[in-house]
């Protein structure tokens, strides 16, 4: 019994070790905020724009990103944390600036966004 507790507990290590070289590995498709759609949702992507509006709510930050359309970003409160004070803070950004999201696509009702995953996902000048 207590063999197959090991067994069983090593193939799970292997597992979440191989789902996160996986996850290290992937490489973002490049799209465009009017490329995304509903059935966009789940994706890895880049997408570039220039911030039309930041807002902050109960410690998440949300960003409306426009290129020839928009999208929303939203950083959760545990990645904002950390990106408090950084060069990379989104709660710094403003409008107007030009902005880099590397995140998986969310659809919520008829919203679609980026959630970047962490804290090397947001580039801005």
């Amino acid at each position: 019994m207590q063999e197959k507790a090991w067994l069983c507990l090593a193939a799970s290590f292997l597992g979440i070790a191989a789902l996160l070289a996986a996850a290290s590995s992937a490489v973002p498709q490049i799209v465009s905020p009017d490329q995304l759609s509903m059935e966009s949702a789940g994706s890895f992507v880049l997408v570039s724009g220039q911030v039309r509006s930041v807002r902050v709510s109960n410690g998440s930050v949300f960003l409306l990103l426009c290129r020839n359309s928009c999208v929303g970003v939203v950083v959760f409160p545990s990645l904002a944390r950390q990106l408090a004070g950084a060069p990379s803070d989104p709660a710094a950004i403003r409008p107007g600036a030009s902005v880099s999201v590397e995140g998986v696509v969310e659809a919520r009702g008829d919203l679609i966004s980026i959630v970047p995953l962490g804290p090397d996902s947001i580039e801005y000048n």
